[in-house]
């Protein structure tokens, strides 16, 4: 079973199992997933980034 914290705007912050997967999520200012601090058990920070290009369709 996972569980999941949430900050304001209902935005997750921690995804916690047996044992903690995600231990603190950052937004960009469109709410976007922009950072993530997977847990790596070593007590080692670790940060998975993401960047989002604005493009067009159609």
């Amino acid at each position: 079973m996972l569980a999941y914290d949430y900050a304001e705007l209902q935005r997750r912050t921690t995804m916690t199992g047996s044992t903690p997967y995600v231990t603190s999520t950052g937004y960009s200012k469109n709410s976007h997933p922009q950072q993530l601090e997977p847990s790596t058990g070593s007590g080692k920070e670790v940060w998975q980034t993401f960047d989002y290009e604005t493009g067009r369709t159609g």
